[in-house]
């Protein structure tokens, strides 16, 4: 047996903690991915024959 009794759900946990920070760090990457398509998306955009203003999201308060 590793380890003392009771001890098995500790040893899996500490087992586990490097690939749940690998898991973390590729969610991410993925959403910086996507945040990077979805701002060049935005910036080359081209609808209803013309390029959609820069501030036709903000609010003008």
């Amino acid at each position: 047996m590793l380890g003392g009794r009771g001890q098995g759900h500790r040893l899996g946990q500490y087992r586990l903690g490097p690939a749940r920070l690998a898991h973390c760090m590729r969610w991410i990457a993925q959403a910086e991915m996507a945040l990077d398509m979805m701002v060049d998306r935005a910036l080359k955009r081209y609808a209803h024959g013309s390029v959609p203003r820069r501030e036709a999201g903000r609010s003008s308060g």
